[in-house]
C-alpha cells in the first residue's frame, strides 16, 4: 500500500510566499518567472492530492 500524502495548509503557504515574491525589489520578469513556478507547484500538490484521494476510494471499494 502506497502513502497517502497530505500538505495541510498548503494553499496558504503557497499565497504567503507569493505575497513576499510580490513584496521583493526584483524585476517584473523575474518575479513573474517565480510566479510561474509557484503556481506550477500549486497544481503539481493539486494533482498530488487528488490522486491520494481518488487511490483511497479505490482501496476501500476494492475492499468490500
Amino acid at each position: 500500500m502506497s502513502e497517502i500524502k497530505t500538505y495541510d495548509g498548503y494553499i496558504e503557504i503557497l499565497k504567503e510566499v507569493t505575497a513576499i515574491i510580490k513584496a521583493e525589489p526584483l524585476g517584473e520578469l523575474q518575479k513573474d518567472s517565480l510566479l510561474t513556478k509557484i503556481e506550477h507547484l500549486e497544481c503539481v500538490i493539486g494533482k498530488t492530492l487528488f490522486s491520494g484521494e481518488e487511490q483511497e476510494f479505490q482501496e476501500r471499494r476494492n475492499d468490500r
